[in-house]
Formats: C-alpha cells, structure tokens, sequence
C-alpha cells in the first residue's frame, strides 16, 4: 500500500528490561494511530504501565517517540498463553479506517482467483459423481490439502499476496494464501461461494488474547500485523452457515478444524464485492453474520470453537496375567479432532510399521522391558475423522509381588496436565487450546493361579471447568476400570486453576490405577 505503513512490536521477555524506546518518524501531514497493549500480572501491586509517545514536529516531519522503564519480566509458567498474547506491545498504522486497508487487500488478491480451463477441468473431474454440497466442497478441500505442497513464500509482496490459482495448480505447491486461493477458486467454478480468511493462528492468538474483548485492539488500529495466517469460510447449506477450512492442515479430516485456528478473531474478506459496484464496506465487530457477507466487503468474526466430544482421545486396554507374573496386552487408541490431526501426520511422516510401533511405545509410554509383537492402523493417508491405532504387547515380570500380594499397575500414561500440580501460585491463565475428551478402559483377565482381591473406589468429580468419572467392576479372575475426564474450556484463568488441578489430581493419581490380586 504506497505511502502507507503499520506494525506492532514487543517489548516484554522473560528477563526484566530497563530502558525501551520506540521512535517512529512520519511526514507531517500523516497521522499516527497507535495501541499499547499488554497483560499485566495479576497480583494486587501490579499495574498496567502508562505510555504515551512525545510528539515533536519540524517542518516537514512529525516524531512520535515512546519510552519506558522498568518493564518487569514475563514469568515463565507450564501452559502459559504465547508470550506474544502476554507482553506490552505497540501497534502502530498510519491508516485511518479499515475500509481503505481492506479495500487495498480486497483490490490486491481479488485478480488470483481468476478461474481458468485448467481449473474447470480439474474441478469437474474430481466433482464426478458428488450431488450434494457437502460432498464436493469435502472432496475439493481433501484435494488441495492433500495434493498441493505446502511451501512458503514470505519474500516482498509474496508475504501478504497469494499467487495465481492457475500457477498453484500447475506447480503442485503453495503457501497457506495459494492453497486458500485455489480452493475457493475451484470451489466458484462448483458455484459455491468463499471467502478468505485472515487469522492469527498457532500458539499466539495475536489480538488482546487475554482481553474478553480482543477486538478493541482491532477497531482502533487498522493492520494486517495481527494476521500470520489465511484460511477459507465457505458458505453452507443454510443462509447464516459458514464451513471453516483450512487446506494447509494436511491431516486434517473435513468437519474438524485445527485447534490453532479456533476461537480467534478473524478478518473475513469477500474480494467480488469490489467488483459489485457496491458501497456499504464498513462491518462492525458483531453487528452482522455470516448470511450478510455477499453484501459486505469485510466481516470481523470469531473463529468456531469445537466441543469437548469433537477432541475425543480414547484407549482400550485387555491385560491378560499368565501364571508367570508375565502379561499380554493388547490396545486400541482411538483419536478424533486435534488428536488425529496430530498423531495422523506424526505417524504418517514414518515410513515403516515398525517405526511406527516404536514411535506408539514411547507415545503410550510403555514399560521399558515390553516388546510390541504387533502394529496395526486405520488409513493413515486419508483424511478421515478418526483414527484407529493397535498395538499388541509382552513384557515379562510385570506383576512385582508384596508380601502374599501382587500388584498389577495398569499401563496408562501419565496425564497430560500433571505438571499443573507442582505449582503453588499460577499469574496467567492455563491454555490447554481445546475442549477435550480422555476416556480409559482397561479389561484385566488372569490366568491360575492369580484372582482380583481389591480394585480401588469408585470417583466422581465435576466443577465448571472439567469432570472425571471413575468406575470399576470385579469377578474372581475379572476386573475393569473406566475413566472418562472431560476439560470443558480450552482456556483456565488463574482464578479457576485449583478446579482444574483437582481433576488433573484425581486422573493422576496412580493409587486409582493399580488392582491387586493374590493367589
């Protein structure tokens, strides 16, 4: 955008800083907008550190300089939100309004989409056979995810502008911009509409994550600097429907999306209103959905945020006890939402089943002395929404004795929160980035001359932020344990964190995880 600017700089680590200055020197006949922005801690002394820029002017230039001193550490804390979404930051743009900025951003991709015979054809061959809606933008967003290369291109203009659809198909390759671009290029050809999304995604949600309202930041300085990502909104089958896709997610199944992208304030674009001789172009924050987009250059949203039923994470465990304290074990780990996103492309970077089985028996964090004899998955090259893995397993002397007693420890992980237990104080709130679901199941069986004499007692535990359900069930040579922990919020604040650590205790604790048996 010639002759224009902005973006947005930290100034807050781990480490105390003494002195920071910022000074931005601009014509005088510009204006600078600014934000400071920053999480303060959240004990009783502190306070949000007070900045304002001294402004000196000559004759043909305005100096806005900002100072500050004594800007205390981030503390550093397991599951703390990005420190980009935590420390003091300025925002800085000389453009008054986001009408003129999306106006250019529209005006600069809008011409990528450009629909060609290639694309046509392409579209119309994979499209074979599929009636409804759904079914072609699934299959359009499995192409691209699948087939086209994820490559970056951040040089100059290429940072912010997608290349030509056309260009991405031919060359098999793209950035999260291309990939984005020909998808809703093919997509038009089908007669479905899109729109690009701009997103800050990953660990940093990049606009006043600790704010409820991150968008102020958003109306008062018009930037693209917040944005590190783009995704597509397709329209669905009812008028205020959006579908969220993100082709650069390789793994991911159509219906899910990426945890990194949920719950985040986007900028959603429709480039053809340009082209519309329309003139309605400013959107407030939440005044309009997603059924008034054709009629609007721009929309500001939240991104969808997933139940906890979406993110399921579930293993059934038989132990079989043979009368030498040996034991036979077979699992079946099934994943769903981002737990298959994550466990599909890590399994699948491996190119042999037996990398892949060492790669579980450090994943379920098996006995050192088991031996995995079997290896078996569901479809690891398609994208589908869940995702099996078994393993079959041996390990001698398991059981250790005590007395007259035996005990059987049950081989379950340890939870993946328990380092949320050895804080005493907590500042910042504790992002676990999804709602989820963990749900255990392990069936024991012995052979003569072991019988179940004790299982531990049934648990139950529920507050507003997660719940756990303990149960067990006991025969002579029997016994079952099933666990299932629901996290309800993919964020904690500190106020809430003891709620969360009395879930993560009880799921923890290896006393309710052991049954003991005699002969």
């Amino acid at each position: 955008m010639q002759g224009e600017f902005w973006r947005k700089v930290y100034f807050q680590a781990p480490q105390p800083l003494q002195y920071y200055r910022l000074t931005v020197h601009i014509p005088k006949k510009k204006q600078l907008y600014y934000q400071i922005s920053g999480a303060p801690a959240a004990s009783q002394t502190d306070r949000f550190l007070s900045i304002q820029p001294e402004i000196a002017e000559s004759n043909y230039t305005r100096t806005y300089t900002f100072e500050v001193r004594d800007v205390p550490p981030l503390k550093e804390e397991y599951l703390m939100p990005a420190p980009q979404d935590l420390a003091y930051s300025i925002s800085i743009s000389s453009i008054d309004s986001w009408d003129k900025l999306v106006t250019w951003y529209a005006t600069l991709i809008r011409e990528q989409d450009t629909l060609t015979p290639e694309i046509a054809k392409k579209t119309e061959q994979l499209l074979k056979g599929a009636w409804t809606r759904q079914e072609k933008v699934k299959r359009l967003y499995e192409y691209v995810a699948t087939n086209i290369q994820y490559l970056g291109y951040e040089l100059g203009i290429w940072a912010i502008k997608p290349r030509p659809a056309n260009l991405v198909l031919k060359d098999g390759r793209g950035d999260c911009k291309d990939k984005t671009t020909l998808l809703s290029t093919m997509l038009a050809s089908a007669g479905i509409n899109s729109y690009p999304v701009l997103i800050s995604a990953g660990d940093t949600r990049g606009i006043n994550a600790h704010l409820p309202d991150g968008g102020s930041e958003v109306k008062a300085v018009p930037s693209l600097a917040y944005f590190n990502h783009m995704i597509l909104a397709v329209e669905g089958n009812k008028d205020d429907e959006l579908i969220w896709l993100d082709p650069t997610s390789e793994t991911c199944a159509f219906g899910d999306f990426p945890a990194g992208d949920q719950d985040r304030w986007t900028l959603i674009i429709n480039p053809q209103f340009l082209t519309e001789n329309k003139t309605d172009t400013s959107e407030d924050l939440a005044s309009k959905n997603a059924q008034d987009l054709q009629n609007s250059l721009y929309l500001f949203q939240k991104s969808p945020s997933l139940d906890a039923t979406s993110n399921l994470k579930r293993l059934h465990t038989d132990v079989h006890v043979k009368e030498d304290m040996s034991v036979t074990v077979r699992q079946e780990l099934t994943v769903t939402g981002s737990f298959n996103i994550k466990l599909r492309s890590q399994l699948a970077s491996l190119d042999t089943n037996e990398k892949r089985a060492e790669f579980m028996h450090k994943e379920l964090e098996l006995d050192d002395r088991a031996k995995i004899i079997e290896f078996k998955s569901s479809k690891l090259f398609q994208l589908e929404k869940e995702l099996k893995v078994e393993v079959t397993w041996t390990c001698e002397g398991y059981l250790y004795a005590i007395g007259s007693q035996f005990v059987l420890e049950l081989p379950l992980a340890k939870h993946p929160y328990a380092e949320l237990l050895s804080e005493e104080n907590r500042m910042y709130p504790a992002v676990i980035g999804k709602a989820l679901l963990l749900e255990d199941k392990v069936s024991v069986s012995t052979e003569t001359p072991f019988r179940i004499d004790t299982v531990p007692e049934e648990q139950t535990l529920k507050n507003e932020i997660a719940e756990i359900q303990l149960r067990y069930t006991q025969g002579k040579r029997k016994a079952e344990m099933h666990q299932i922990v629901r996290f309800l919020s993919p964020t904690v604040t500190p106020r809430n964190i003891e709620h969360l650590k009395e879930i993560v205790r009880a799921a923890s604790n290896r006393g309710t995880k052991r049954f003991i048996l005699t002969q």
